[in-house]
């Protein structure tokens, strides 16, 4: 018997970040900070991505619903802050050795 074949998501959507909507695709972000992007599979978000103090900015704008990723570099790790209402998720990256 030929197991039934796993569902596949579309080659181009992104996972999605506390039900935030799919990222646009890579080689579909802007060459300019603080152009608007609008995600892929004919999703409604608006993406701006702009450079606040040395920090990377992501605003995602959706059906009435905002997410920031703000990612920094302290103490040589890359932190990112997730931030939807008053729901805050932080993460670490270090660089393997």
């Amino acid at each position: 018997m030929v197991p039934a074949p796993s569902p596949q998501r579309h080659p181009r959507a992104e996972p999605e970040p506390c039900g935030a909507p799919a990222s646009p695709p890579r080689d579909e972000l802007p060459q300019d900070p603080g152009e608007k992007v609008t995600a892929a599979l004919n999703r409604s978000p608006q993406s701006v991505v702009t450079l606040d103090g040395g920090k990377l900015v992501h605003v995602q704008k959706w059906e009435g619903k905002e997410t920031s990723l703000v990612r920094e570099l302290k103490d040589g790790k890359l932190i990112l802050t997730l931030t939807m209402g008053n729901v805050v998720s932080t993460r670490t990256y270090e660089k393997a050795t």
